[in-house]
């Protein structure tokens, strides 16, 4: 019998080999590939949607400045952007051993699953402009899935760093009016 890693998130349940390697990653869906960027598995991508390469002049991602010796020599997968499925044809060419989805319906996943007999890692941002707990889950779920617990945790505490320093910074502020920060990821 092998013994399996069960992992529970929201409504994803996922049963995978204790111990197994990830050479081959895809990342689809808005901030997928962030999230491959932050727990340092670049090396391993094998297909980029062509979103990627979309970006109006002047306009950089920050996680794509360390991706620009990798994409452009990587496969199109698809077009990329919220809810877009990808090319399941050159994903099944491809052969990815696992596939980091954002953005996507429990049913696409599960059709993405389907198409491509591909595991599909379900990730999640949570609500933009705090330290939630699906951006926290999903890093320590990627932490434990890539065997980079290390790196996880290290993640976690930069930015719980980062925010006990804004309202250290912002503490003594009294503003009267309201801000929004858009939620734009360049």
């Amino acid at each position: 019998m092998k013994t399996i890693l069960k992992i529970f998130l929201f409504v994803q349940i996922l049963s995978l080999p204790l111990f197994a390697r990830y050479d081959k990653i895809i990342a689809i869906g808005p901030g997928a590939l962030r999230f491959v960027v932050y727990m340092q598995l670049e090396h391993k991508l094998c297909g980029v949607e062509n979103i990627e390469f979309k970006l109006k002049k002047g306009i950089v991602r920050p996680y794509s400045i360390k991706l620009k010796n990798i994409i452009y020599k990587l496969p199109v997968i698809g077009e990329g952007g919220p809810g877009v499925l990808p090319y399941f044809e050159k994903i099944n060419l491809i052969k990815p051993d696992i596939i980091i989805a954002v953005g996507f319906t429990k049913a696409q996943t599960e059709l993405i699953e389907k198409k491509t007999q591909t595991k599909v890692i379900v990730l999640n941002y949570g609500n933009i402009g705090s330290l939630n707990k699906e951006f926290t889950f999903s890093i320590m779920k990627s932490g434990k899935i890539f065997n980079k617990e290390k790196r996880a945790n290290e993640l976690i505490c930069y930015f719980n760093k980062l925010i006990s320093d804004l309202k250290k910074r912002t503490e003594n502020i009294n503003l009267k009016k309201k801000i929004y920060i858009g939620g734009i990821a360049y």
